[in-house]
């Protein structure tokens, strides 16, 4: 309380003020300087610069508390540093930290005005407008797989930026309207035939990319075979926002169908231990199970709709190949 009044008369008066620390106690150990102005005239010296950097420190981040605990302490030293040469008198310096350790009243914050029976009107009110706002950032950001997955929102995007755009050969989405349409590469089929394209360029997936750098090196084959699945990857890390599964099949080829079947035996298990586990996780793991499975569907006829997730898109250091 204090210290915030410190700030409310820093900011009402445009200077800062800070709290004295300098200590109530008389009896802290002296600097034996034998009343040599210069050598007092040095820890002045030396004390200021500490001080500006206590400055420079608060006004990087004026939130830090101790930033504001420096600072203080960097003034109450300066004074006492002050004093003894106006007094010709040892300073007196604490050797360990300064604190603001004396009393007063602080009377700054207003006292809330309380409604008999309005406070459960209020927090109702803030509660429906907590649930309005998730339902809108619900429905501005929800994934569909058919109707709002990457290629429907890339297409709408891309719309929005060449909105009225005539000239440009970009300025109509591909037709989106035929079955399947939305898988990417379907999508990417769409644009080739219909769009006036000009270099092809694939991005390896992070986990692609580092399996890829890891198997140019000697026993490379050991990397590809750890992290061909979840459980001893080093690269992926399971997290409640995935689905369950075992085998990565991005890169499965003609193996694909056979890894799906096992991908989909184990999000159906986990469903089922899910199932039993409702009244401990509220269906977390019966849910990750259930998308497990749908998402190993496509798996069987040769198709991958997943990934995994990972921190970062495109390692810093892979280099798109042509494709």
């Amino acid at each position: 309380m204090a210290r915030l009044a410190a700030l409310a008369e820093s900011l009402a008066g445009g200077r800062l003020w800070v709290l004295d620390a300098v200590p109530p106690d008389p009896s802290a150990p002296t600097v034996g300087t034998a009343g040599a102005a210069e050598a007092v005239e040095r820890l002045r010296a030396a004390q200021r610069q500490e001080l500006f950097a206590a400055r420079r420190a608060l006004a990087r981040d004026p939130r830090d508390e101790r930033a504001h605990a420096r600072l203080e302490e960097a003034v109450a030293r300066s004074a006492l540093l002050d004093a003894a040469l106006r007094l010709g008198a040892d300073p007196r310096l604490p050797a360990g930290p300064l604190l603001a350790q004396r009393h007063g009243r602080v009377s700054i914050l207003p006292r809330p005005a309380f409604v008999s029976g309005g406070t459960e009107r209020w927090l109702a009110r803030a509660s429906a407008r907590v649930d309005d706002a998730e339902r809108a950032h619900a429905r501005q950001n929800t994934y569909d797989v058919v109707t709002r997955n990457c290629v429907t929102e890339l297409f709408r995007e891309i719309e929005l930026a060449l909105a009225g755009d005539t000239r440009s050969p970009f300025a109509r989405r591909p037709d989106t309207a035929a079955p399947l349409a939305f898988v990417p590469f379907l999508a990417e089929r769409a644009v080739r035939a219909q769009w006036r394209t000009g270099e092809h360029r694939t991005l390896l997936s992070y986990r692609r990319a580092t399996v890829a750098a890891q198997m140019a090196a000697p026993g490379g084959w050991r990397a590809l075979l750890r992290e061909s699945n979840t459980l001893t990857s080093a690269l992926y890390q399971p997290h409640e926002g995935d689905s369950i599964f075992l085998f990565f099949t991005d890169d499965a080829g003609l193996a694909r169908p056979l890894l799906g079947a096992a991908n989909l035996t184990a999000g159906l298990v986990a469903s089922v231990a899910g199932l039993l586990r409702l009244p401990f996780d509220g269906g977390v793991t019966m849910a990750r199970g259930l998308r497990g499975s749908a998402a190993s569907v496509p798996e069987l006829f040769f198709a991958n709709v997943r990934k995994g997730t990972f921190p970062l898109a495109v390692p810093a250091d892979a280099r798109p190949e042509d494709g």
